[in-house]
């Protein structure tokens, strides 16, 4: 597979200085998550690669954290990629791969594939986990048609493999590109803030819902905050028979005052590496979700 991964390339003035920065800005966004012990879990988007991701985990603020990292090539035309990393004292690796998703309108069309990983909490509780990447809004009317077909092939993945791992609290977390009330993650995929429709119709929970109905986002174009990044639960996790549950009321954009941006202009959003083309050594132009 060939990769167009110009822009972080030396001669493109991705410096390896630049690079130890980044991550080092990476691991301090992540040292602060989760309380004093951390995050047990961690859905990456846009990694380069498996190296990279195990690199950010010998960070010195994460490296006593002792993270597994799992990630696989995509078909991404820049090589873009999602991961997971998460705590080998919390879980343990039941299976990981990852389902690379044809458009049925263009088989030859590439995009990010959706990761797979299977985890167990004990001998009667696992938790499967997709991460996503789902295509750009730039594409416009097309993106969104795909967007909503990845949404229902997901949800059929999701169903098929619970078959296999009956009883598995199941998770979707990634950049989306619509937001919680969008055809693609509420009716395609089947998801809701409502916890009657998603215990009655076996929906996803989404705790986003709630946050995109407060006007505020994980990103921002233009200064319109956006709901693109989410983190749902299947309703099996919402129950109090299972040994893993959501925590009601703990979803959040992680957004403390470091990552935010002072430019006069863009004033409380997201601190990025770049803007445009010129280097800020910023975290990310996306916030975190923390749940």
């Amino acid at each position: 597979k060939v990769t167009d991964d110009a822009e972080f390339l030396p001669a493109s003035g991705w410096t390896s200085t630049r690079y130890k920065n980044k991550l080092s800005q990476l691991a301090r966004v992540i040292d602060t998550l989760g309380g004093s012990e951390g995050p047990d879990l961690i859905g990456v988007c846009e990694a380069e690669n498996q190296q990279v991701l195990m690199a950010l985990s010998q960070q010195p603020l994460l490296k006593d954290e002792r993270y597994k990292v799992i990630g696989f090539p995509s078909a991404d035309p820049r090589g873009i990629e999602t991961g997971v990393m998460f705590k080998q004292d919390k879980f343990k690796l039941v299976n990981a791969n990852y389902f690379r998703i044809f458009m049925p309108d263009s088989p030859q069309t590439r995009t990010r594939d959706v990761l797979w990983v299977q985890l167990a909490l004990d001998a009667h509780t696992q938790l499967g986990v997709f991460v996503c990447h789902w295509p750009s809004r730039r594409g416009g009317e097309k993106a969104q048609t795909y967007r909503q077909f990845i949404g229902a092939k997901l949800k059929g993945i999701k169903d098929s493999l619970d078959k296999v791992y009956p009883g598995s609290v199941w998770m979707v977390m990634g950049d989306l590109n619509d937001e919680p009330s969008d055809i693609s993650v509420k009716d395609k995929l089947g998801s809701s803030g409502d916890t009657a429709l998603v215990n009655r119709n076996n929906l996803f929970y989404n705790p986003m819902a709630a946050l995109q109905d407060a006007g505020t986002g994980s990103h921002s174009y233009k200064n319109d905050w956006n709901m693109l990044d989410q983190i749902l639960i299947s309703s099996k996790g919402l129950s109090d028979k299972s040994h893993l549950q959501y925590i009601w009321g703990s979803a959040e954009i992680w957004k403390p005052i470091w990552m935010q941006s002072t430019h006069a202009d863009h004033k409380g959003n997201p601190y990025p590496t770049f803007a445009g083309k010129n280097y800020l050594g910023g975290f990310s132009d996306h916030y975190l979700l923390v749940s």
